[in-house]
């Protein structure tokens, strides 16, 4: 069983991952736009639609947010409306959010959401958030819900930008067999299927979990030394001074693995690290510095 501050952090990134896995991964059509106000007001509780209306200027339509939802500019002193399990409808009942935003499997909805959300005259938005191109659309459709088609087009430009300067700087380079940690114990790790995954691939490396054929695969120390890779990113968003400590400890018992012994793991700490929104870009840069790192010269 994963430990609780592991659960915490998944679950503030993917949102609902858990039910969309089982029930498939269609993407459901966004509703159509609120017209009647110039700028609707929208409880987002899903962190990667917070993150995406955040980072295109768009902040001043929220009105709350989720319960995993980092403290930043945009978010701080927001009410928490609740997360991917709850949701506080006596807060959304005094608030009267004219959009919420959540994320759930299309024919696998909360139990009671659509009928109380159509008591407050609440529109649902559903954004199906699991890979790059998801969170193009997903900025799209956001976008447009809340009359701000502009702001999310530059901000989907943007990350495009960026991503795809990654994409170049790396193409000609050899691809490190990197192996992608995201508890402190290095039990669980990123495997194929995950936007991480995608984003390894344009920052020039290759998953040594592909062969696990799991999004999000637990590995116990035998499997890891069998993987063997050659460098090791370790993900820990807002990890406490503990859970640091307790990072440095194992790859201090695994200094007998090459990437240990070479100093070829890195660890992070940022708080988007795991989220699918805005910040994929940044995710990726990082990545791309780690694994092809740039001499004053400008070569490896």
């Amino acid at each position: 069983m994963f430990p609780a501050r592991i659960v915490f952090r998944i679950a503030q990134i993917f949102v609902a991952m858990i039910s969309i896995a089982i029930a498939g991964c269609d993407t459901a059509p966004a509703p159509a736009p609120v017209s009647a106000a110039k700028s609707p007001t929208v409880a987002s509780l899903s962190p990667a639609a917070t993150d995406l209306i955040v980072s295109m200027g768009a902040a001043e339509h929220l009105v709350a947010v989720s319960t995993y939802d980092a403290d930043r500019a945009g978010t701080v002193g927001l009410p928490r409306a609740g997360d991917y399990q709850n949701t506080d409808w006596e807060q959304l009942r005094q608030l009267r959010p004219q959009i919420m935003i959540r994320q759930f499997s299309p024919d696998r909805a909360p139990p009671g959401l659509l009928e109380r959300a159509g008591e407050l005259h609440i529109k649902l938005l559903n954004p199906q958030i699991h890979t790059i191109e998801d969170i193009y659309l997903a900025t799209r459709q956001i976008g447009e819900a809340i009359n701000e088609p502009d702001l999310a087009a530059v901000l989907e430009a943007q990350i495009r930008k960026r991503l795809r300067a990654v994409a170049d700087r790396t193409a000609s380079r050899p691809r490190v067999r990197t192996l992608i940690v995201i508890d402190e114990l290095a039990q669980n790790v990123i495997g194929p299927g995950a936007f991480i995954d995608e984003i390894l691939t344009l920052a020039g490396g290759s998953n040594a979990a592909e062969s696990l054929g799991q999004p999000y695969p637990s590995i116990d120390r035998e499997q890891l030394r069998a993987l063997d890779p050659a460098a090791i990113i370790q993900l820990l968003p807002n990890a406490p001074e503990q859970a640091l400590a307790q990072a440095a400890q194992t790859w201090k018992s695994l200094e007998s693995l090459p990437a240990v012994s070479r100093h070829r793991v890195d660890t992070f700490t940022d708080w988007y690290l795991l989220l699918p929104g805005a910040h994929v870009a940044e995710v990726a840069e990082k990545f791309a510095d780690a694994l092809h790192p740039l001499t004053d010269a400008g070569k490896e």
